[in-house]
């Protein structure tokens, strides 16, 4: 760490709180008001590659974060849906449940025919056929 309050990706203890109450606010306003930073001073520092470089890698890691939740959701959301389909009373929310079960299974087939298409034009590509 430098002597300047600084950790080794040059950004300062205000501008790794800036970052992170620009992932946690629901706007740019509020997350300046949560750090106490200008907006004046917050253009400066989204203009500071380091600033955006490290602003970039936490919004991915919050998406990876986030995608691995889903993933993790995705059996319960599933079991759900094949409860309400089966044994909801009513049958407004019966249909509407197999509904989503038909149109997610659908969807779902629809893009791995897609990966599955993709996969070999890349291989021609790269066979130069």
């Amino acid at each position: 760490m430098a002597n300047n309050g600084e950790k080794s990706d040059n950004l300062t203890a205000r501008q790794r709180r800036m970052i992170a109450a620009m992932l946690a606010s629901k706007n740019i306003g509020e997350a300046c008001e949560t750090v106490q930073v200008g907006r004046s001073t917050l253009t400066r520092w989204l203009n500071d590659d380091r600033f955006i470089n490290a602003l970039r890698k936490a919004q991915g890691e919050a998406i990876t974060h986030a995608g691995s939740r889903l993933i993790a959701a995705q059996e319960a959301a599933i079991n759900t849906l094949i409860e309400l389909a089966d044994q909801a009373k009513n049958e407004g929310v019966k249909r509407a449940a197999a509904n989503d079960l038909l149109a997610y299974s659908l969807k779902f087939r629809d893009l791995v025919d897609i990966e599955e298409r993709i996969d070999r034009l890349e291989k021609a590509v790269l066979n130069g056929k």
